[in-house]
């Protein structure tokens, strides 16, 4: 991979530069805080972009960097991959993703996976490098070859690491001691007493125990709730029967009041049966006193009018006679007598006669009146009596006549009223049996009517209402047991909960424990798989490396897991790195470093030195440019540097380079 051209808009305290780069060795001048570091800053920040946090600093790299002027915070980078292929990346800082384009200028960002976090991940799945690898290997700055005596023996473990495990802050027996601490500290172990897994286990078998105590009550509340159940399923079935009688018996009072409609009914059947009775009896004595069946009253009536009729004619009679016997009387004395006496005698004696007959008959008159008025009295009370008889037997008959149809009605409206109430008590006890299907059996409604029939309803509704408040108090005293328990069994849910809680700080311990072994047996695994294949290869090429920059003083370095890195002198004598002197200890480090770069990633990825080479005596010097420029021709090697002993070298070693002065810039 080399880049190409970087264009700075703005960006810390450089603006406005636009840089093209060499395909080898690019030399970059600049005096003290002229702005070397914000250029390294910009290219790592343009490929992998830069961070707002402060990672334990004063400040973030992205408040470190912002703009000295202006609000621009961008730049764009060109680079070109070892198949062939180039981008530019351009980047407003301000923005977490950039923009990529192809050679054809087409956006591709979104063709590489994008991390919320760190953004567009493009440059990684390119070259297979990380930024902390990228920032660890291929970058070298001063204080990374600069070390003070103090420091060697934490610069020589830093290269073992580097050869053994290939990064130098990790070392393979520091990181199995560091994993077996945190096993002990963090875990714990059978033989260990206060260490968090004794811990838990401690507490798991005290909790064990007082759950095991508290279970009775579990299975009390249990039994108890079983209870409950069944007295919550009796209540139901028993208010299910209540509700069942209480239709039966609104039906029944539905059917006592049609019953009680049909008594009156036939009540007053009844009493237009007596009535007619009475009615009828009074028309047979009333028949029986008619005036037509009183004989002997109308005889007598006839008789005392025919006795007068015989006395009137009696009279006549009489009368006649005596006239006949006076005319003959009469007749005699004139034939006897003669001269005025014998006739005045004769009319004095018709007179006296006259008179005498006037009044008798007169007082007979009388008498004969007063008969016959006495005797039409009788006939008008005979004839009266005969019309209120006719009367009061019409009215006895029309009544009769009434009663007998009113008793005819009422048998019809009485027979229908059977019926009708036949059929709603039928139809009444189908539609209840039928509501309750769902929630009575067969059986139990059959039972349920059976008792009604021979209990009657209102005492089976007592005694299932007696059933149904004794279910209730058993219930609530089974809720009371319930509610003395709650507490114990709040206590075992809490024993629960904990145990819950404990079992899974257990099983994220043991866990642990697995990923520990895990990451010791890969470790193994890696260690001696670097040790096999990467490390021959690194301490190979450590070896040429060394040998070339110290013109051969030091030709084999080698990796032992107790001693660390051994060096090999002329003498053929292996030497620990420590025992080496300070200057030779730094060229060892940068030859490490520029020999593990070539391991890094399938694509050849450039080199940042920055003042690298400061505290490099003159040879020194001369001996890693020359071993840079031989070693690497291919790979893109940028020198940061505020001496011009690079350039000197370069030009008397005839060692061509790029050359670029910040100052000019600036």
């Amino acid at each position: 991979m080399k880049i190409r051209q970087a264009k700075i808009n703005h960006f810390g305290k450089l603006n406005d530069q636009e840089m093209n780069f060499d395909d080898h060795i690019n030399l970059i001048y600049g005096k003290n805080e002229a702005g070397k570091s914000t250029l390294i800053k910009f290219i790592t920040s343009s490929f992998y972009g830069i961070s707002k946090n402060k990672r334990g600093k004063e400040l973030s790299d992205f408040d470190q960097y912002l703009p000295w002027i202006g609000e621009d915070f961008s730049g764009k980078i060109s680079y070109e991959l070892d198949n062939g292929s180039k981008y530019e990346v351009y980047r407003d800082f301000r923005k977490k993703n950039p923009q990529l384009f192809n050679e054809e200028l087409e956006e591709v960002t979104k063709q590489y996976s994008i991390d919320k976090n760190k953004g567009s991940e493009f440059f990684y799945e390119q070259t297979k490098v990380d930024e902390g690898l990228f920032l660890s290997t291929l970058m070298v700055n001063q204080q990374e070859v600069k070390l003070e005596k103090a420091e060697q023996n934490i610069f020589i473990q830093k290269m073992a690491n580097l050869v053994g495990t290939g990064d130098d802050k990790v070392s393979y027996q520091r990181a199995i001691d560091r994993i077996n601490r945190r096993q002990l500290d963090e875990i714990g172990t059978d033989r260990s007493r206060e260490k968090p897994i004794n811990i838990i286990n401690r507490q798991w078998q005290e909790w064990e125990q007082e759950k095991e105590n508290l279970l009775t009550y579990r299975l009390k509340q249990q039994e108890l709730e079983q209870k409950r159940e069944q007295s919550e399923e009796q209540i139901e079935q028993i208010e299910m029967k209540l509700t069942f009688l209480e239709q039966l018996k609104k039906l029944a009072q539905n059917q006592t009041i049609e019953e009680e409609k049909i008594k009156i009914k036939t009540q007053m059947k009844q009493e237009l049966e007596n009535k007619l009775e009475e009615i009828t009896k009074q028309e047979e004595n009333l028949k029986a006193v008619s005036p037509e069946n009183n004989q002997m009253e109308t005889k007598a009536i006839e008789e005392e009018k025919k006795k007068v009729d015989q006395e009137k004619k009696k009279w006549k009679q009489t009368i006649s006679i005596v006239i006949i016997i006076a005319v003959i009387l009469n007749a005699i004395s004139l034939s006897i007598l003669s001269g005025i006496v014998p006739i005045f005698l004769l009319v004095f004696t018709f007179i006296i006669l006259g008179t005498l007959f006037t009044i008798i008959t007169k007082q007979k008159q009388h008498k004969w009146e007063k008969n016959q008025a006495k005797w039409q009295a009788k006939q008008m009370e005979k004839e009266k009596q005969n019309q209120e008889y006719t009367q009061k037997l019409s009215q006895i008959q029309q009544e009769k006549n009434i009663l007998a149809q009113n008793q005819e009605e009422l048998e019809i409206e009485i027979t229908k009223m059977n019926e009708q109430y036949q059929k709603e008590k039928e139809k009444g006890e189908q539609t209840i049996s039928a509501s309750f299907a769902q929630k009575l059996t067969e059986s139990q409604r059959k039972d349920i009517l059976l008792e009604t029939k021979s209990q009657g309803i209102n005492n089976l509704f007592q005694q299932y209402q007696k059933r149904q408040n004794q279910l209730k108090l058993d219930f609530h005293t089974l809720a009371i047991e319930q509610k003395s328990i709650a507490p114990r069994l709040s206590d075992l849910a809490n024993i629960q909960e904990q145990m819950a809680g404990l079992k899974e700080q257990k099983e994220q311990l043991e866990q642990l424990n697995k990923s520990m072994n895990l990451a010791k047996e890969i470790l193994g695994k890696c260690y001696e798989k670097m040790k096999s294949t990467v490390t021959p290869r690194f301490t190979q090429n450590l070896s040429q490396t060394v040998a070339k920059i110290t013109n051969g003083k030091y030709t084999h370095v080698r990796f032992h897991d107790e001693q660390g890195l051994l060096v090999e002198t002329e003498t053929g004598n292996y030497l620990p790195a420590s025992r080496l002197s300070a200057g030779t200890i730094d060229q060892l480090y940068l030859s490490l470093r520029l020999s593990i770069a070539k391991e890094l990633s399938e694509e050849p990825m450039p080199i940042l030195l920055d003042e690298a080479f400061a505290y490099f005596d003159e040879e020194r010097l001369t001996n890693c440019l020359r071993f840079l420029a031989q070693s690497y021709p291919n790979t893109q090697i940028f020198i940061f540097t505020c001496t011009n002993r690079e350039q000197e070298i370069f030009t008397r070693e005839q060692i061509p380079f790029h050359w670029l002065s910040l100052e000019e810039k600036s």
